[in-house]
């Protein structure tokens, strides 16, 4: 017999970020369900692993069991579509669809249906001709410029914390959105939080256009988060990044995790909090997103 619910979730080299998605799914009251993991192209021993840990602590025989699923080439992620009560809400690029409904999660019920009405939930940006217009300024544009902004942001509804003064900063602490390859910013923000929190940590996220997960950071570690922060207290993020990509447009998330009734929950988030865009050169060898600095040698005989 089918199970009435599917949890599915799509990893690639995330063990630590799969661990929770597994806790999570295990947490549910609902029983009558079956989790599928896809392996979108990742390391098959890290997930034969995690299903063996969860297998050793009894875990798996609780609930019901977990599914694996390998795809042995990446497949593109490029739509996302969002449906509620079988009616299609959202059809767009994951950019859009995913930050979208994690928000509506975070709100109370009797806001969720004039979010899930709005008119612009199944529009995308037209992400082309950004990275057009931002690419034809060339390398000798001046490291700010004003109208690389997002489009728009998602922002998580503040509890407890408020995210503000988002920024890039050069190693001379100019305030900048167009970088340059190799070079070493920070991204700064600061966090008033307006309630007392426990168990913090903070966080940013690389992305690209399309909404590809490229790299994040927390500070303090996840697994180490901060026990106590009283209501009044000011922090300042500054997390440093060398930029090893390649020309593009990018955006970065902010966000603070607490520690609410047992579980983890955002005190405050802003997906998209600031957009930059990476110099051209002309005279590289490195062809993906990713500049992994490889050197190449040919050998004549």
């Amino acid at each position: 017999m089918l199970s009435k619910a599917v949890i599915i979730t799509r990893t690639k080299n995330r063990p630590n970020f799969l661990r929770r998605a597994m806790l999570s799914a295990l947490g549910k009251s609902y029983d009558d369900r079956v989790h599928v993991i896809v392996n979108d192209g990742g390391q098959r021993n890290e997930i034969d692993l995690l299903a063996l840990e969860f297998e050793e602590d009894g875990q798996a025989n609780k609930k019901p069991h977990n599914q694996m699923h390998k795809h042995p080439q990446p497949l593109r992620l490029d739509r996302a579509n969002w449906l509620e009560q079988g009616e299609l809400v959202c059809d767009a690029a994951p950019k859009e669809t995913m930050p979208t409904y994690h928000r509506l999660t975070h709100l109370p019920a009797c806001d969720r249906v004039p979010l899930i009405k709005r008119s612009d939930m199944t529009t995308t940006q037209n992400t082309d001709a950004l990275s057009e217009n931002t690419e034809a300024q060339g390398p000798d544009s001046a490291l700010m410029n004003p109208s690389l902004l997002p489009q728009r942001q998602d922002e998580y509804p503040r509890r407890s914390a408020q995210i503000h003064n988002y920024q890039i900063r050069n190693p001379k602490g100019r305030t900048v959105n167009v970088l340059k390859r190799n070079d070493t910013y920070a991204f700064e923000y600061e966090v008033l939080f307006n309630k007392t929190c426990n168990g913090v940590f903070f966080t940013m996220f690389i992305k690209a256009l399309n909404g590809v997960e490229l790299g994040d950071a927390t500070t303090p570690p996840f697994t180490k988060r901060i026990d106590h922060i009283p209501a009044g207290t000011s922090r300042t993020l500054r997390f440093s990044f060398k930029s090893l990509l390649n020309s593009e447009v990018y955006f970065i998330n902010a966000g603070v995790e607490k520690i609410e009734n047992d579980n983890a929950a955002f005190a405050h988030r802003i997906v998209d909090s600031t957009m930059f865009r990476v110099i051209p050169e002309s005279d590289t060898h490195a062809t993906g997103m990713l500049d992994f600095q490889i050197e190449a040698k040919t050998t004549i005989r």
